[in-house]
C-alpha cells in the first residue's frame, strides 16, 4: 500500500519591509505519494489562484454548485493557472506552459475540496511561525 500524501501549509519569513514591518510568506508543500504532482498542480497553482478565506469560500461554493448538479461547469482562475470543475473532477491546467488537460492536473472534486477547504483554515491563522497544518490525502 502506498504512503499518503500529505499537504503541509507553512510561514516563512520574508524580512522587514521599511513600510509595512514583518513580511511573511505562505507556502504549501506536498510529501509522500505523488507528492511531484501534488507539489505542482495543487499547491503551487492553489497559491498562486486562491490568495484569500473569501477566495477559498468561493471556489468551495463552484466546487459545491457542480458537485450538487446544479451546473455542468465552473472555473476558477488567475495568473495563467485555471482549474475547471465538472461532475466528479477539478482539472487543474497551467495555461503558460500549455499544459491543459493532462491527466496530472486531474483531481477528485472531494481531495480538491477538501484541499482549498484547509488552505482557507490556514489562511485564516496569524501570520508567524507558529501557524503550520498538515493535511493527510487518502
Amino acid at each position: 500500500m502506498a504512503e499518503p500524501t500529505l499537504i503541509e501549509f507553512w510561514c516563512a519569513y520574508g524580512g522587514k519591509h521599511p513600510v509595512v514591518g514583518d513580511v511573511w510568506y505562505r507556502f504549501a508543500k506536498a510529501l509522500g505519494y505523488d507528492a511531484d504532482r501534488y507539489d505542482r498542480y495543487m499547491c503551487a497553482a492553489l497559491t498562486m489562484m486562491v490568495h484569500t478565506p473569501s477566495e477559498c469560500s468561493e471556489v468551495i461554493e463552484l466546487i459545491d454548485v457542480v458537485a450538487t448538479g446544479k451546473s455542468q461547469e465552473e472555473s476558477w482562475g488567475l495568473n495563467d493557472t485555471c482549474v475547471t470543475f465538472r461532475a466528479n473532477e477539478a482539472q487543474v491546467d497551467i495555461l503558460i506552459e500549455d499544459e491543459l488537460g493532462t491527466a496530472a492536473g486531474r483531481f477528485s472534486l472531494e481531495v480538491y475540496r477538501k484541499v482549498v477547504t484547509a488552505w482557507r483554515q490556514f489562511l485564516l491563522m496569524p501570520e508567524g511561525p507558529e501557524s503550520r497544518l498538515q493535511l493527510e490525502l487518502p
